[in-house]
């Protein structure tokens, strides 16, 4: 049945059918399938014409994928929506009598957006950026604004269809604790 996922890569995948652009299947990620209840699982749904990935130990014990009618394999493929790289950069400032804030980059690498790695299907990487402040105004009573993806970017989250992620977004309020702390 299928293989083992290591550092973002498909070594070996089960399909019982690659679907097509119009058909849509159910694709079922299941751990410890070398044996026992993972491995029931994953031919249970197999077997009702589902896709799996597959997770194990001992890769010996599970067979490589075969190819689908159209001879195509998910063996060495990167996991579809899956980033190469992810990162995170955040500075904070607190002082509860005068001001709290923060401001983060996220920067996110590309990534296939099908399971085939296909060339057409490729998100490139972006990166976004965020601030938010407080501040108490009384007791029991703050004040806070945020923006998320301040510099605006645009990106894509998905090709089929074309989807973008979330433009500058901006919040603010005022936040009330009843029991003053």
């Amino acid at each position: 049945m299928g293989g083992a996922v290591a550092d973002g890569v498909a070594t070996s995948a089960y399909s019982s059918a690659h679907p097509t652009k119009q058909e849509t299947m159910t694709t079922w990620l299941i751990t410890g399938c070398s044996t026992g209840l993972g491995r029931a699982f994953a031919e249970a749904m197999l077997a009702r014409g589902d896709n799996a990935v597959v997770t194990a130990r001992d890769v010996a014990k599970v067979q490589e994928s075969p190819v689908d009618a159209s001879g195509n394999s998910l063996v060495g493929k990167y996991l579809a929506e899956v980033p190469m790289h992810r990162g995170t950069a955040e500075l904070s400032y607190a002082n509860p009598r005068f001001i709290n804030a923060s401001a983060a980059f996220y920067i996110t690498g590309g990534q296939y957006d099908d399971d085939l790695n296909t060339p057409a299907f490729w998100l490139p990487y972006y990166n976004t950026f965020d601030f938010n402040v407080s501040r108490k105004v009384y007791r029991g009573l703050e004040a806070f604004f945020g923006i998320q993806n301040a510099l605006n970017r645009e990106f894509y989250v998905q090709r089929n269809p074309t989807t973008i992620g979330g433009p500058r977004l901006v919040t603010g309020g005022l936040e009330y604790t009843w029991n003053g702390r």
